[in-house]
């Protein structure tokens, strides 16, 4: 995956935490197209959702400064995200099988969809206020 300007969303240090998210997603498609061993695999997803938590946390402090309108629905968002990751986790773990393309594209939806759809909206909303 690819860093791109329209997933800029204005907000330099949320900007700076997709560009290290979107380089950890890469890393992890790597190593599961390397075909790593799932301890690696599982090693690699588990510094992305330890980042993902902190980049959230990190992201929810901004929307509260700035009084963001919808952040009680956007930690739910991210609280289902982080949850949809640790259970492919866990089935790593249990030696689940997960298919390249299958995690390729629920990662790269997961990060896109999320900054284009809902991320964007707190740098429209700081322009604003």
């Amino acid at each position: 995956m690819d860093w791109r300007k329209d997933f800029e969303v204005g907000v330099k240090l949320i900007d700076e935490q997709h560009k290290r998210l979107i380089e950890l997603i890469t890393i992890v498609e790597r190593t599961q197209r390397d075909e790593a061993n799932h301890a690696e695999l599982g090693r690699v997803l588990k510094t992305l959702v330890e980042y993902v938590v902190e980049h959230f946390a990190n992201e929810e402090q901004i929307m509260e400064k700035i009084s963001y309108p919808d952040l009680s629905r956007h930690r739910v968002l991210h609280a289902d995200l982080v949850e949809d990751v640790k259970k492919i986790l866990l089935g790593l773990k249990q030696g689940k099988q997960i298919g390249c393309e299958e995690l390729k594209t629920f990662l790269e939806s997961w990060l896109g969809d999320h900054i284009l759809a809902e991320d964007k909206k707190i740098g429209e909303y700081i322009q604003c206020v």
